[in-house]
């Protein structure tokens, strides 16, 4: 978990314990009514790294195929690659669209394919996530 999202959730403890002191509703109920629960799980979201799930889903629409990944955690190998496989005369083929590994004793992305700005943040915050697991 990050910073960010353990300083907003300290943040949720703090505020449930106040409106709890002031309304009478208890911490674990206020939050079913009131709508700073929504507003704060937005925010939540928003800090939360992307799952494998959602960048491949992201890039199966952009590309319009069938994005996978090969996911490797314990090594942050160059393992953890997304790709789709096609459809070749000589059989298929594993088309990597980028890949994460070890270079000049930093982790890196490689990029194989041009990609928006967007997918290349969502991308990039989902490695971040992988880092902050090691």
């Amino acid at each position: 978990m990050s910073k960010e999202l353990e300083a907003l959730n300290g943040i949720k403890k703090v505020l449930a314990k106040y409106i709890s002191e002031k309304t009478g509703v208890s911490e674990e109920k206020h939050f079913e009514y009131l709508q700073y629960d929504t507003e704060i799980s937005i925010v939540a979201k928003a800090l939360t790294p992307p799952t494998a799930e959602e960048v491949c889903k992201a890039l199966s629409e952009y590309l319009q195929r069938e994005v996978k990944m090969d996911f490797v955690i314990m090594f942050l190998s160059s393992d953890n690659t997304f790709y789709y496989t096609e459809q070749r005369q000589i059989g298929e083929c594993d088309e990597i669209i980028c890949g994460y590994g070890w270079e000049n004793e930093h982790h890196t992305i490689a990029f194989e394919f041009d990609l928006p700005p967007h997918l290349i943040t969502l991308i990039g915050r989902f490695y971040e996530g992988l880092e902050k697991l090691s």
